[in-house]
């Protein structure tokens, strides 16, 4: 018979909101940064487990026709997850809307997910930019 605890498990959710727009410049993948600050979304994993992550909202590149990429990467390691959202614009003000999700094995401690972002071309100098009210989400089985 499994435990009483088995029974007792719940989902945790860890859930950060851009502030202000959150943007990076480099055409290598990058933090993105709201007036200096990146956005983290921190939580504890236990016991090895396996969490999903999302980013969401709205995004944008302020280069027409430079490929923009958005993912994750966990405790800014600079190896973003697999997963990721590419899109490339007609015109500098085109906003996408952005739903982006995977999962991750992590281990036992604490960590945090942040937004990672680049553009495919250095002229002009692009900015890929989440919108305010977008961010980042992880659920975590505990």
């Amino acid at each position: 018979l499994p435990s009483l605890d088995y029974h007792r498990l719940r989902t945790k959710t860890c859930r950060a909101i851009w502030g202000g727009t959150g943007t990076v410049s480099a055409t290598s993948y990058s933090e993105l940064a709201a007036s200096g600050t990146a956005l983290h979304c921190e939580f504890v994993s236990w016991n090895d487990s396996d969490l999903s992550w999302s980013l969401f909202g709205m995004v944008n590149n302020n280069t027409a026709t430079n490929l923009a990429t958005i993912a994750a990467d966990f405790d800014n390691v600079s190896t973003p997850e697999a997963e990721n959202a590419q899109w490339k614009e007609n015109n500098a003000s085109q906003q996408y809307p952005l739903g982006l999700s995977g999962s991750a094995a992590l281990t036992e401690g604490w960590h945090y997910i942040t937004t990672y972002g680049k553009a495919s071309s250095a002229t002009p100098t692009p900015t890929v930019s989440v919108f305010t009210g977008g961010g980042e989400e992880v659920r975590i089985p505990q």
